[in-house]
């Protein structure tokens, strides 16, 4: 009874917190503390139940947001065109990581992970005519939602849904 009431109590917490704060710093951070949930949520699944050892899982999350972004800004495409895209693009390198990796346990799958990591690191830091290098990809616009740009407060709400949906 008492998990069940503080979950309830959270997650009212959550909805009207950012009724009381102007300061969009503290929104924005909210918005990554979500996406970082999210991505340990992945990590949960990957170490706690599988009990494998990777150090990728930072690689899989930078493909699917270069892929997205690039498109967007390369290619015109919406966040909700690309985003699907992305994942697919994801899943397909790691099914070709993956194949020749099926046989390596403990240290070396660990190993093998930490060089796709730095690979793509690499990649990404050096391949300036794609990615703008150390500086990023400019000119990325927020998503809309039935035209309403997912800005602030509202990708506050739009994160935390996810957030939710997912755990």
């Amino acid at each position: 009874m008492l998990k069940k009431l503080s979950i309830a109590a959270l997650v009212v917490f959550l909805a009207i917190w950012p009724v009381f704060t102007s300061n969009p710093y503290y929104v924005h951070t909210a918005v990554m503390i979500g996406i970082m949930v999210l991505l340990a949520v992945g990590l949960n699944l990957l170490f706690g139940y599988t009990g494998q050892i990777s150090l990728a899982h930072a690689t899989f999350y930078a493909i699917g947001a270069y892929t997205t972004s690039l498109l967007e800004v390369h290619a015109g495409l919406s966040f909700w065109v690309t985003t699907p895209i992305a994942l697919c693009f994801a899943v397909v390198v790691a099914i070709v990581i993956g194949i020749p990796t099926l046989k390596l346990k403990d240290h070396y799958l660990a190993l093998a992970t930490l060089a796709l990591c730095l690979v793509t690191t690499l990649f990404l830091l050096n391949a300036k005519w794609l990615t703008n290098g150390a500086e990023g990809v400019m000119g990325i616009e927020a998503p809309k939602f039935f035209g309403y740009p997912l800005q602030g407060v509202a990708l506050y709400y739009f994160v935390a849904f996810l957030t939710f949906i997912i755990f």
